[in-house]
């Protein structure tokens, strides 16, 4: 289902459960979409096990047509809505393995930015397929758990140091910078005292020297996340950016579950997190 073409050429893919979680990020989506003139693709997947619990063949087919044609009905009235707000949209309406079928989608639509609710919100706890897209590399990732909107005032922030920009892709990055009056903040985490003076790599000279000025904040904390949580309330950022190479899935981090810096800043600073794909 289409409205008119978009000016950007971008496309939004936003997973949607019906969920409080999923409204959320469908609608930091929508204001996203409003400010850069990108499409919307809505995806519902409906996991088998909870549309139905049963042996019977009929009665199996029966629920899943009942499920699709009650989510089907569901996804039209929403997108009639984002229509009347003169955003692009398309709908997808399947049935399977949640993180298979996204996957599957990725691929088949090659998205600029895949959008999700973070899911248990206000628990400090991300949900399985939040988890499950963190791990993967998924491209951009933009986990959302808050009520907020993103507007051209909104001040956007990323988390970097001189090493690890060039592993980020910054692409998505640089074009969210343009549609915003603020000033991109990126933040440097100085653990210790005499560190080498941060520069911009070659392909961060455009936006280095655009009109939008960067401020690079300097900030000394034992733990990461805490100084970019700090970061975030004291410059109040509206949406903070973090490359792959943050997330830790070693062997024991997997076994115990334990937090690292990138879960932690999307627990705990309580508004929408970019979690930028590795450079290809």
């Amino acid at each position: 289902m289409k409205t008119n073409d978009t000016d950007s050429g971008k496309k939004f893919l936003v997973l949607i459960d019906f969920s409080k979680s999923s409204y959320k990020a469908l609608k930091y989506a929508i204001s996203l979409a409003k400010v850069t003139g990108a499409k919307l693709l809505l995806l519902y997947i409906a996991e088998p096990r909870d549309v139905v619990e049963s042996d019977n063949p009929s009665v199996v087919l029966r629920a899943i047509n009942i499920a699709t044609s009650k989510a089907e009905a569901q996804l039209k009235s929403i997108v009639e809505i984002i229509e009347s707000e003169g955003v692009s949209v398309e709908y997808y309406n399947t049935i399977g393995d949640v993180p298979k079928k996204t996957n599957l989608h990725i691929e088949l639509h090659k998205p600029d930015l895949l959008v999700i609710g973070k899911g248990n919100y206000g628990t400090n706890q991300i949900s399985e397929v939040t988890r499950f897209l963190l791990n993967e590399d998924t491209g951009n990732l933009l986990i959302v758990g808050s009520n907020l909107e993103f507007n051209n005032e909104t001040r956007i922030s990323v988390e970097c140091n001189s090493e690890t920009l060039n592993d980020y892709s910054s692409n998505i990055l640089f074009w969210l910078n343009n549609k915003t009056k603020e000033p991109l903040k990126v933040f440097v985490n100085k653990r210790k005292r005499g560190a080498k003076e941060f520069v911009f790599p070659e392909n961060w000279q455009r936006i280095a020297d655009s009109p939008h000025k960067i401020c690079i904040k300097n900030n000394q904390n034992f733990s990461l996340a805490k100084s970019i949580i700090d970061h975030v309330i004291k410059e109040n950022i509206g949406l903070i950016c973090i490359g792959r190479k943050g997330t830790n899935n070693s062997f024991f981090t997997k076994l115990f579950n334990r937090s690292n810096t990138t879960r932690e800043v999307i627990n705990n600073a309580r508004i929408p997190t970019l979690i930028m794909g590795n450079a290809s």
